[in-house]
């Protein structure tokens, strides 16, 4: 199993605020999310390849986010429909990957969920160039491997509380 442990603060403090709850249901939707997600990466790929760098930054952030949302699911958490849901599925999964997924990758992750705020919420963002849509789709792809190989290889656990 991995050791998700870094991230039991923020998940905690998520579900106290009623941005995660813990929904056994939730599993089953892991599987789809992950289906969907890979998805959302190749066609990232095709808009990229279509020299459409906004709409493949777009897309590749909702890869991001769908693999991110597979991975609560899998642990059995389910993301409410409260503001900041999109914000609680960042924090919450990035947290708890900071051990076991290469610093780059949940920087760079951490830098696409700003980016992407300004842009659909402050229109503040600057057009993404050509590289930074294939670095953005080069995170969404790498975290999509790494989540998808640890759900299929049974290494995440069901998240409980660790509370004393």
């Amino acid at each position: 199993m991995l050791d998700l442990s870094a991230g039991d603060a923020v998940v905690t403090q998520l579900l106290d605020d009623s941005a995660l709850v813990q929904d056994q249901a939730a599993t089953a939707m892991a599987a789809p999310a992950l289906e969907k997600a890979g998805e959302d990466i190749r066609a990232a790929g095709v808009l990229l390849n279509a020299d459409l760098p906004r709409n493949a930054y777009d897309i590749a952030y909702e890869a991001l986010r769908t693999t991110l949302d597979g991975f609560l699911n899998h642990q059995g958490l389910r993301v409410t429909s409260r503001p900041g849901h999109h914000r609680a599925v960042i924090d919450a999964s990035l947290g708890q990957l900071e051990k076991v997924v290469p610093a780059q990758i949940v920087n760079a992750a951490r830098r696409m969920a700003h980016t992407r705020g300004l842009d659909q919420y402050a229109y503040t963002a600057s057009v993404p160039t050509p590289e930074e849509a294939s670095d953005a789709l080069e995170v969404a792809s790498r975290l999509h491997e790494l989540i998808t190989a640890a759900v299929g290889g049974g290494m995440i656990p069901l998240w409980t509380s660790r509370r004393h």
